[in-house]
């Protein structure tokens, strides 16, 4: 079992409402997790790992803010190379409220996908992992990152 905490920045992005585009600026994100390793991976055998996140993001949105909260449960299975090299695909569900004020009235709502499915690797030729990940199924997203494990 792992447990891990992540603090994250977002950049740039977008929200749909009623079929109106609006601008997401910079904001942050942090997540707690737990992650169990269902099945270990072998020779031949792939791993799955499965996990259970909570966490939350705020950004800037037009003039107001952009805020929410999600649980997600998650499934990635992958095969390490070289030991160093590990590509996987990865599956998730979640939910959770969003809340922001639209014409000064405050809304809350929740996301139009409720999964999320792609793929991606990550790295680790030592104490540093860096990370990609690519999910163009539901949730549409592309996350890079850095960790250090100690």
């Amino acid at each position: 079992m792992g447990v891990q905490l992540g603090l994250g920045a977002i950049l740039d992005g977008n929200a749909r409402v009623a079929q109106v585009d609006n601008d997401v600026g910079a904001g942050f994100a942090a997540t707690v997790a737990a992650s169990w390793l269902a099945v270990p991976e072998g020779e031949v055998r792939p791993f799955v790992l499965t996990g259970l996140s909570l966490g939350v993001s705020t950004a800037k949105a037009g003039a107001d803010r952009l805020t929410a909260v999600d649980a997600r449960l998650s499934v990635v299975v992958g095969k390490t190379f070289a030991r160093v090299l590990t590509p996987y695909v990865a599956g998730r569900v979640f939910g959770g409220p969003v809340y922001w004020t639209i014409a000064g009235d405050s809304v809350v709502g929740g996301d139009s996908h409720h999964y999320s499915v792609g793929f991606g690797a990550t790295l680790r030729p030592g104490a540093i992992d860096v990370f990609a990940e690519w999910m163009p199924l539901g949730e549409r997203s592309v996350n890079v990152g850095v960790g250090w494990s100690f």
